[in-house]
């Protein structure tokens, strides 16, 4: 998309290969950085793969995001990010990193507005799920793409 968006003419100027290859640059260093998120929390000890993931250098952004996250949950997605705050969320928990406080916005709602803007959550999650083909449809569904 970038590369139509930003090369529509014949005439590529300096400026249009530089902000290209920035946002192509940002948009790598954010998928990178989603991959190495589910390695680096890993639990499985012994294993000489798992026990170096453990120890690898995070990149800056990937630690910046992590450590807003530990702090009170919070999840920022820029614009171009292709990977929702959900899936941050659920990478980050389902890796055992957990927010050591709720979201101070919590504070700033009544108790019935907490309790009404969860209610609505669980019922979008409840709707969702209802809508999902159970495990063993949705693999014959896949077999059968496979196959076209």
């Amino acid at each position: 998309m970038w590369l139509l968006l930003m090369f529509p003419d014949p005439v590529i100027s300096q400026a249009s290969v530089d902000e290209y290859n920035q946002k192509l640059r940002a948009e790598s260093e954010r998928i990178r950085d989603f991959i190495v998120l589910h390695y680096i929390a890993n639990e499985r000890f012994g294993d000489p793969f798992w026990d170096h993931c453990r120890g690898i250098t995070l990149p800056e952004t990937l630690a910046q995001r992590i450590e807003l996250f530990k702090d009170a949950g919070r999840v920022f997605k820029p614009q171009e990010d292709v990977f929702s705050e959900n899936s941050w969320v659920q990478v980050m928990m389902g890796q055992g990193i957990t927010p050591q406080r709720y979201h101070n916005i919590a504070d700033a709602m009544s108790r019935e507005q907490l309790e009404d803007f969860l209610k609505q959550i669980q019922g979008s999650v409840s709707a969702t799920v209802a809508a999902l083909p159970n495990h063993g449809d949705f693999v014959k569904q896949l077999v059968g793409m496979s196959k076209l």
